[in-house]
Parts: C-alpha cells; structure tokens; sequence
C-alpha cells in the first residue's frame, strides 16, 4: 500500500533490500587538524598521496605524521629501511618519536582496534598503501575493496583514525588523469575520499608541488554548476588535474638540452594541453609577452617536447605556419 500527500509519493511496503535516504544517518565530514599544511586529509577514511617514484610523498607522508606524533600516536607501515630512511626523515621534521610506531607486516582490523580504543591511534601511513591490508592480489578490486571497507567500517570511522596511503604511478600506462596511473586495483582509488598526486617543482628540486585529483567532500560542495565545452578544453581539464606529472614530464624532457628551461617547457606543455592546438607564432609572442623566453628559446623547447615520445605534442602545417597540437585529440 502507499499514502500520497500533494507534494511528495512515499511508500510503506519497499522491499527490505532498499534503504530510505530520510532513515539515513549522515556522517559529518572532518578534516585532519594540527595545520596539515593545507592538505584536506579526511579522518576516518582512506586519503592517498600518488606520484611518481622520487616525487618526495614519503618525506611529505612523514611531515603529516610529525604533526599528528605531537597530538596522537601514528603507526607507518612502510617497505622502506625505517632504521635508514624514515626515522631519520620523522626526526628532520620534529616528530614525537616516541609516539610513532612501524609495523613489521600488513595489520588487520583485529590490530588496529585495540590501538585504537586504548592507546588513541591518530593517523596510519601505509607507504605503499598495497602493504598495508592483508590481501592476496594488491590487484584483485574485489578483494581490495571489501578490505577497505571493512577496515573503515571497523576502526577508521567508529574511532576517528585517518588513513594515508601511498601508491606510485605505472610507468605503463597512458591513461590521463592519476587515478588511471595508479599502480594496483582500481578500488584504491574509487574507495577514497581524497587524492592528492605531485611531483617535484620543476624550478626548486627542495619542493614537491600538489594537486587535488580526487575530493569526495559534499560539504565543500552543496551544489554543482555545470558547462558543456569542446573536447579539446574538456580534455585539457582533465590532463591539467595532472600538473605535477605535466610539470615533471616537461622539466625532465629538456634537461641537460640546449633548451634546459623547466618553467618555458612547463608552461607550452599546460597551454597546448588546455587549449587543444597553437599556432607556433602565437605561442612565441606569448611567452615573450610573459617573458618566459624569446622566439629561438620557445622554438627549442617545443622541438625537444615534440620530438620526446613521453610528450603528447606534435606539429603540423597550417598553411604557411606550424602549429603545435595534443596527439589524440581532433586534428587541428
């Protein structure tokens, strides 16, 4: 039987397999405090850092983790010499180290929750994140989901612990954005709330610059505006949530060439990128406009990037000019 009123249907006979939103119980989202340095970690949830291998999520993993030392104890599951590479790194950064634990294999919900409830477990680093859940296959989406799960449903949210994983990048794909790069099953991804991927600055080797893949906030976001736009801006929208990769890729082409200039490099990798083709005479005088480099310079730097098979660019004659388009996308 059903009731109806003048504004809405509801029903009172669902099967028992279906779940009414209004009985629902929301789960407010909070953010990691103690200045996470801007980094919107979600507490009770899984969080990851993707990257590269070199790309210094490690040393920035271990920097989050000196601040929660300070507050709560921390537990690094970590494939890394901890007595060699990461004690040292957490002592760099001001951890309390007496208040950070590593693990010697994988944990179970079983381990963490007498942690958990008796000790105050704040934050796990799993570095790599396939390290840290028992799983048979690191590439089995089934069973890497329902660990996750299971995990987050027993520990993670009940007792308000914050989970960091890392993951590399598969150095054989071609996908474009990180969460398609990432080594491992898909469901490490699809499971968490956040991903930040990086890379190292292509001006400053000392820092790692981040960007924000992946947010699952509903609070950030009440509502949504959306815009129809042409493919080539549609996929520079999506090749440019990976600016890090971008910035590495375009940095590491020209080094050690005539055209050794990581920034100008950078800068005709994202514009290219984002707006699907140039004409080689506009890029120059544009770069000269922003003072990245004169005509000879842009020439350089867009021949080398043209000519490296880890680059998407490449050339073609539009009429009497060049013009530098995104290989893959419509043809200009």
């Amino acid at each position: 039987m059903s009731k109806v009123n003048s504004r809405f249907r509801t029903y009172d006979d669902l099967p028992d397999w279906l779940v009414v939103a209004d009985d629902i119980d929301e789960r407010p989202i909070e953010l990691l405090p103690w200045g996470a340095h801007g980094l919107e970690l979600s507490i009770g949830d899984l969080n990851l850092f993707a990257a590269h291998p070199g790309s210094l999520k490690s040393t920035l993993a271990c920097k989050i983790a000196a601040l929660v030392s300070h507050e709560r104890p921390v537990l690094v599951i970590t494939e890394e010499d901890p007595h060699k590479a990461t004690r040292p790194r957490l002592r760099l950064m001001g951890a309390r180290l007496g208040n950070v634990w590593f693990a010697r294999r994988p944990v179970t919900p079983e381990d963490l929750i007498p942690l958990a409830v008796e000790k105050g477990l704040g934050l796990v680093v799993g570095d790599p994140v396939s390290t840290a859940f028992v799983v048979t296959d690191s590439n089995n989406n089934d069973e890497v989901r329902y660990r996750i799960d299971d995990m987050q449903e027993r520990v993670l949210a009940p007792h308000g612990v914050t989970f960091l994983g890392l993951v590399h990048f598969s150095k054989n794909t071609s996908r474009d954005t990180g969460l398609g790069r990432m080594m491992g099953a898909s469901a490490f991804g699809q499971m968490s709330r956040q991903v930040y991927v990086m890379g190292r600055a292509p001006d400053d080797e000392d820092h790692v610059d981040v960007a924000d893949e992946k947010h699952s906030y509903s609070k950030r976001h009440p509502t949504v505006r959306h815009r129809i736009v042409p493919f080539p801006q549609h996929r520079g929208l999506v090749d440019l949530q990976e600016v890090c990769r971008v910035q590495r890729t375009a940095a590491e082409v020209v080094q050690g060439k005539p055209s050794a200039d990581g920034a100008l490099a950078t800068w005709v990798l994202q514009t290219v990128i984002r707006e699907g083709s140039v004409l080689l005479t506009d890029l120059c005088d544009r770069a000269r406009d922003e003072n990245l480099g004169g005509r000879t310079k842009v020439r350089a730097v867009v021949r080398t990037l043209v000519d490296d098979p880890d680059t998407p660019l490449d050339t073609v004659r539009d009429g009497r000019q060049h013009r530098v388009f995104v290989q893959g996308g419509p043809q200009p």
